[in-house]
């Protein structure tokens, strides 16, 4: 009996052994049989719909969501679910799921394109407001179809939180064919990050019926529209473009969307994108590396103004100004212009000090040391123009004629336009041929007061610690020469 017992203990001894090492190599083993089998994944944290923000979708189709298993497989009868959850327009939150799920293979069957169906026809542009849609998607029923491993079941797939927005940001562009050559390109910014199946040719018709040829390129988050035509479509043009043939990222099939254009021969298109124009040789430009963003000694990590443009054509003056603009509804963004006063001593020499109150931009004291002769100023969060110098009779108030982009919500900005009429300069004596002076300013607008939390150029300007007076000498602004 004791020979007996001692056999039992030794066999338990050896099978726990066992055990235990199989534990121990059960992730390595796994890895080897995902490397073999191939292994469902979804990497992207948002699916991009076929459509643009508060678009009805509900009868847009063959908008498909691809899992990569980066071998070949097949199906063994795919079935899962996948539950949307939203805020509705009441801001209640709502999930609903779909046990009924479908779609079909790549060509190659190493990945595979889920419809989306299901989803898109929540989105009737009225009860899910934008950006408040997740979605978690369970799959099984995938087998593996190629080596030592086939026929072997896969794993379930499983996705969780995937967000669901809009792939497009418009579906009406504006373009300059100011410049216009065989090198032009027509960028229309996306939500996300894309590529563009080769060989894709699109044609625009005008509301004549004449029709312009456009190749369809891709790179980053950006389409290129690259005119095959060797003429710029007339000044006022308009056309009906049908886009074909865009991959966002994460998505199965290729989108296609109508979209409209309009085409103008002034330099610049005011519409906050930054297009080809704005890196012109005739462009004057400034760049700004340096985070000064702070107020009273806090940072302000709201806005961080990196570059400042100027160009002007027969008609308008452009300024843009990039960088990050989470401003909050009080905070503004100030450009001011100077011109050079040559015969004015003080003016090579002195500077401005600025009082950064809420209505006075300047000290009337320092008006002589090269003094503002143009400003504009711009509050975007609350979409107030125009409304901060107190000394309107020192310098001209030139935001009610201008024009600028984007307007409201800037939290995604990074690019913002204004073109003042040359007509408004020309009354504050700045004309054709003369050299101006340009600097902006992020006016933070906190319970401490206000502050000028970053200004570009850096060079023209000297803050205090709170940043809630500075110093601004206009001989190291932007300077620009009006052709």
């Amino acid at each position: 009996m004791k020979k007996i017992f001692a056999l039992a203990a030794a066999a338990a001894v050896i099978f726990t052994g066992c055990d235990s090492l199989q534990d121990t190599l059960s992730e390595e083993m796994q890895a080897k049989l995902d490397a073999e089998t191939g292994s469902a994944s979804y990497s992207y944290k948002t699916w991009y719909y076929n459509g643009i923000s508060g678009e009805d979708i509900t009868g847009v189709e063959g908008q498909t969501l691809l899992i990569d298993f980066g071998r070949k497989v097949a199906s063994s009868g795919v079935s899962g679910k996948i539950a949307v959850t939203y805020t509705d327009s009441s801001d209640n939150e709502v999930t609903k799921t779909f046990s009924t799920v479908n779609g079909y293979f790549t060509s190659d069957y190493t990945g595979y394109r889920l419809n989306m169906s299901n989803v898109t026809a929540l989105f009737d542009g009225d009860n899910i407001p934008d950006s408040t849609a997740t979605m978690t998607i369970n799959l099984t029923g995938f087998v593996c179809a190629e080596g030592n491993q086939k026929g072997r079941a896969l794993s379930a797939f499983e996705a969780k939180n995937i967000s669901i927005k809009p792939f497009f940001a418009n579906d009406s562009y504006s373009f300059s064919t100011m410049g216009f050559s065989e090198d032009t390109t027509f960028p229309i910014e996306c939500n996300a990050e894309l590529s563009v199946e080769e060989g894709t040719v699109v044609t625009g018709t005008d509301s004549s019926s004449n029709t312009y040829e456009f190749t369809v390129t891709g790179e980053g988050s950006t389409v290129y529209l690259v005119p095959s035509f060797t003429t710029a479509p007339s000044d006022g043009t308009e056309m009906t473009i049908p886009l074909a043939g865009i991959i966002p990222e994460g998505s199965g099939d290729a989108y296609s969307k109508e979209i409209t254009a309009s085409f103008t021969s002034h330099y610049v298109v005011v519409d906050g994108s930054k297009d080809d124009n704005w890196s012109s040789d005739t462009v004057s430009y400034v760049a700004d590396d340096s985070s000064d963003g702070s107020a009273f000694t806090w940072e302000a990590n709201s806005g961080d103004l990196t570059g400042l443009y100027v160009v002007n054509d027969d008609d308008y003056l452009y300024v843009a100004i990039e960088g990050s603009f989470a401003t909050t509804w009080s905070d503004g963004l100030a450009v001011m212009i100077s011109y050079d006063h040559s015969s004015d001593v003080a003016y090579t020499t002195g500077a401005s000090t600025f009082a950064l109150a809420d209505t006075v931009a300047y000290g009337r004291e320092a008006l002589a040391h090269g003094k503002p002769d143009v400003y504009l100023y711009h509050k975007p969060q609350s979409d107030e123009f125009g409304v901060w110098v107190e000394n309107s009779d020192s310098a001209d108030d030139v935001t009610s004629t201008s024009l600028y982009s984007p307007s409201g919500e800037t939290t995604s900005a990074s690019f913002i336009e204004y073109a003042i009429p040359m007509t408004a300069l020309a009354n504050a004596g700045i004309e054709s041929g003369k050299t101006i002076h340009v600097f902006a300013a992020y006016s933070a607008h906190w319970d401490d007061g206000i502050a000028a939390a970053d200004v570009v150029p850096d060079d023209c300007a000297t803050l205090n610690d709170n940043h809630n007076s500075l110093t601004v000498n206009f001989q190291n602004a932007l300077e620009y020469t009006l052709d």
